[in-house]
C-alpha cells in the first residue's frame, strides 16, 4: 500500500492539476495524453510540457485508466520528476 502512495505522489492527473503543475514549473519527466484527443486543453498541456523540457507520450485511453490512482484522469497523467536535475 506504501508504494502505491509513493505513485500517486510521483503522478500529477488530470487537465487542471497538470496545468497549475507546468505554471508553477515543477519538473516533469513525461506526460501521457490520451491518444486521438482533440481537446484543446490537452494540446495546450502537450506544448506547454514540450516547452518546459518532458516527453510527450500519446497512449491508449485504457493504458491511462491503468496508470491511474485517482481514476479521474481526464485524458493526462504527468510523471513528476523525483529529484530536479542540475547541471554541475
Amino acid at each position: 500500500m506504501a508504494e502505491k502512495r509513493k505513485e500517486a505522489e510521483d503522478r500529477v492527473e488530470g487537465k487542471n492539476a497538470v496545468m497549475e503543475a507546468l505554471k508553477a514549473g515543477r519538473p516533469l519527466d513525461k506526460i501521457y495524453i490520451a491518444r486521438g484527443e482533440q481537446d484543446k486543453a490537452l494540446r495546450f498541456i502537450a506544448q506547454k510540457g514540450k516547452a518546459a523540457g518532458a516527453v510527450i507520450s500519446e497512449v491508449d485511453r485504457r493504458k491511462l485508466d491503468a496508470m491511474s490512482v485517482t481514476h479521474a484522469h481526464q485524458g493526462v497523467i504527468a510523471v513528476a520528476a523525483v529529484r530536479e536535475y542540475s547541471t554541475v
